[in-house]
């Protein structure tokens, strides 16, 4: 939990990967952290690697679409016009008020086709930059091939 402690504390933080076998616990730490922490993080979105396909053209547009469908979708709540304004709202803030999202993203191993290097991309960009923190959960042979190691990640073992 300090690395996870100490890569939120960091100022302009890349994506974090939380690697392992299958079955030691990635999910579940990643998630305890999120709970013991949640007073102090802000508006935390928890998705399986099986909702990313959803996202058409990976740019900044479709992932507000795909963010704001998400909140949507979570909340059952207003409606999808409603989470796009808000969610571009957010990402609009001042960058000094801190990030405005935590994006977990379970599994990305089981969805090894989606170009989700290309999402991290988008994600540590444009309106995105400093607003959006992720944090990656996959089984580590999924990071044996070079191509699938994120650019800007730290690694955590499990």
């Amino acid at each position: 939990m300090t690395a996870l402690n100490d890569w939120w504390a960091s100022q302009t933080a890349g994506p974090v990967a939380a690697y392992g076998a299958e079955g030691v616990g990635k999910t579940w730490a990643v998630m305890h952290w999120v709970v013991d922490r949640i007073n102090d993080l802000p508006i935390v979105l928890a998705l399986p690697s099986s909702s990313l396909p959803a996202i058409t053209g990976i740019n900044e547009a479709s992932v507000i679409d795909f963010l704001a469908n998400e909140l949507f979708g979570l909340t059952n709540t207003q409606t999808l016009p409603y989470w796009d304004k808000r969610l571009r709202r957010l990402l609009a803030r001042p960058k000094v008020e801190g990030p405005v999202l935590l994006l977990v993203l379970d599994g990305l191993n089981q969805e090894s086709t989606f170009e989700w290097q290309r999402l991290l991309q988008v994600l540590q960009g444009g309106i995105f930059t400093d607003k959006v923190r992720v944090v990656l959960t996959m089984q580590s042979h999924f990071l044996e091939d070079k191509r699938n190691r994120p650019v800007k990640a730290i690694l955590l073992e499990q």
